[in-house]
């Protein structure tokens, strides 16, 4: 494998590790804390992740109604829209809050997921017909 090609394609798995395993570790390890502080309860903890799973039904068909060419911005926009709401959670400020921020989450992780597949298609189609994309 070409090292041209190998660059993107660990370009499109941190995209994927940062946009959709940060979420899953991070809110895996908070949630128990949440529970014993009192910031959520059982009921609640399941409205937060139906937010959470929702949001990523809205990001894929964000990303299906989009443009291919649309995929390197949308990464962009997932990665910064991560670390944005990461230290969003680290706001206490109420339950709708936190749903607010996880449904965002999950848009912006299905956004990653769909966006950098995309990407990545088109670098590795645009290299195998001589082209460079960016």
């Amino acid at each position: 494998m070409s090292t041209y090609i190998f660059s993107p394609a660990l370009a499109a798995a941190l995209i994927l590790a940062v946009g959709m395993g940060f979420w899953r570790f991070a809110c895996t390890e908070l949630y128990p804390m949440m529970v014993a502080d009192g910031a959520l309860t059982l009921s609640s903890g399941s409205f937060v992740a139906t937010a959470n799973y929702l949001g990523y039904l809205l990001g894929a068909l964000l990303v299906t109604s989009s443009s291919a060419k649309m995929a390197p911005m949308l990464c962009r926009v997932a990665m910064l829209g991560t670390a944005l709401c990461l230290g969003a959670m680290a706001m206490d400020a109420g339950l709708w809050f936190v749903i607010c921020v996880r449904l965002l989450a999950g848009v912006i992780s299905a956004v990653a997921m769909a966006a950098s597949s995309a990407w990545l298609m088109q670098i590795t189609a645009a290299q195998s017909a001589g082209h460079t994309a960016s």
